[in-house]
């Protein structure tokens, strides 16, 4: 297998495993804690949002590289959609928006913290 390739799997398997790692990173945060800001730097929350934000952006590059295009789309340096946003969201509704397929375990955050 070439390192490319392996690289690849690499990716995709830390990929995957994300959301339950962020799940298990969380699970017993309070939405004070959650939301949190010290200083300038993004709450906890906040950070989640940018993942979503991001989303996109991922998608269309794995687009730009599957059409052979010469150069990836750009991403905004400034994060202005994270900043715009107000990240003051619930967390899971904001992680819900990541990807389908993560909905499952981030139900078990949101009835956790709804307890």
């Amino acid at each position: 297998m070439s390192n490319l390739v392996c690289d690849a799997v690499i990716a995709w398997e830390r990929l995957r495993g994300t959301p339950a790692c962020l799940e298990e990173r969380v699970r017993d945060l309070s939405h004070g804690t959650l939301s949190k800001r010290i200083g300038d730097a993004w709450s906890i929350q906040e950070q989640f949002g940018h993942l979503s934000d991001l989303e996109p952006l991922w998608y269309g590059r794995v687009e730009d590289l599957s059409t052979g295009r010469a150069q990836l789309r750009t991403a905004d340096l400034t994060n202005s959609a994270t900043w715009e946003a107000g990240r003051r969201a619930k967390l899971v509704l904001r992680l819900e928006s990541l990807n389908p397929s993560i909905s499952s375990g981030l139900r078990c955050i949101r009835d956790y913290n709804s307890r």
